[in-house]
């Protein structure tokens, strides 16, 4: 705009003066004029166009108004030189709070260093956070890998244990299916030594048959088992008379012949046992039934071993009355209870439990 001048400035001081020194170069003459300002002069500030407060720092561009180029010392609009370069500066006064454009543009460009410095620490800054944010991320992703990880380890550890704990139970399984099995095999074993006893007894028992076949077809002897003993049976009445323990000769022969057999089996042991009916008897010699079967049964016992029969083999036993075989109401069950029993002893070894009883017993 035509009588108006504008000046570039930047304050190093809040409080500086502010002085427009003009140079006005004018027929070939020199003159200069040191102009005070207001600040009420100073009309925009910077490129905003904005009146603003003046601080240290600020940076701007003053515009001076027409009437103070008037106060100049030549009249600037008359001025034939005005078409030329008119220098004009912008004196910011106060003391050593002046900034040369030197200085101004020596700072501007230490701004702009320090503004591309800032700049290239923004983008390094900026790089920075990116490359943290990646790292982030990857530390996010391996936390989450580790966290699936230490569950997948959980999971396996509790498969481990459960693992543990079926192979505990199948060894204990195994452990019991073992003794089970060895249960099993002693029960087997004892079943056939059962077995293998009773086919015996029941050989020993058709073997008496056979030997003592002529007596018993006779009427003279009988053999059956009682109380799981075999048993040679000889009625009283071929024996002995009533109330006597004198042997008749019919019941000696009998005796006699059943001896000889029974010698011919050297692993076993006989006891002879003597038995009466309920009729009491008293006399000198017996007393009572008791005396009556002890004296038969010595009597048999020593006709047996005359037969051949050793004598550690033989045992006598006496029960009188008290072991009836039928019943003494009638004579016939009376002809029975009066007896003598050959008891073929059985070898109680060859039971099952045998060896307990004398691990019990302490032998």
């Amino acid at each position: 705009m035509k009588g108006e001048l504008s000046v570039d400035f930047i304050l190093s001081s809040p409080n500086a003066d502010l002085f427009l020194t003009v140079d006005c170069l004018s027929s070939g003459s020199s003159l200069r004029a040191r102009v005070p300002l207001a600040r009420e002069e100073v009309l925009r500030l910077g490129s905003s166009g904005r009146p603003g407060a003046i601080n240290a720092g600020t940076q701007g561009r003053i515009v001076v108004g027409a009437p103070l180029v008037t106060g100049l010392p030549c009249d600037y609009r008359q001025c034939p030189m005005k078409r030329f370069l008119l220098p004009l500066s912008l004196l910011v006064a106060a003391g050593s709070g002046c900034v040369t454009k030197a200085d101004h543009m020596a700072l501007q460009s230490e701004l702009d260093a320090t503004k591309s410095e800032l700049t290239g620490s923004q983008e390094r800054v900026g790089s920075l956070e990116a490359e943290a944010e990646r790292l982030s991320a990857t530390i996010r992703e391996l936390e989450a890998k580790i966290q699936a990880a230490n569950e997948e380890l959980a999971r396996l550890e509790q498969q481990i244990a459960k693992g543990d704990q079926d192979m505990a139970s199948l060894l204990k399984d195994r452990s019991r299916l073992k003794e089970s099995i060895a249960d099993m095999a002693q029960a087997l074993a004892d079943q056939r030594r059962r077995r293998d006893e009773a086919e015996k007894r029941v050989s020993e028992y058709r073997d008496m048959l056979t030997r003592f076949k002529g007596l018993i077809e006779a009427g003279k002897l009988n053999v059956k088992i009682v109380d799981g003993r075999m048993v040679l049976t000889l009625p009283m009445d071929i024996l002995f008379d009533t109330g006597k323990a004198k042997l008749s000769d019919e019941g000696k022969t009998a005796l006699v012949e059943v001896g000889q057999e029974l010698a011919k089996i050297e692993d076993k042991e006989f006891q002879v046992e003597g038995h009466t009916d309920n009729v009491p008897i008293y006399n000198e010699r017996f007393p009572s039934n008791w005396e009556l079967a002890s004296a038969r049964a010595l009597v048999v016992l020593k006709t047996l071993q005359g037969a051949g029969i050793a004598p550690g083999q033989l045992s006598a036993a006496a029960f009188g009355e008290h072991k009836p075989e039928a019943d003494n109401g009638t004579d016939e069950g009376k002809a029975k209870n009066r007896r003598i029993e050959i008891v073929i002893v059985p070898d109680l070894s060859n039971l099952p439990g045998y060896d307990e009883l004398k691990a019990l017993a302490g032998q």
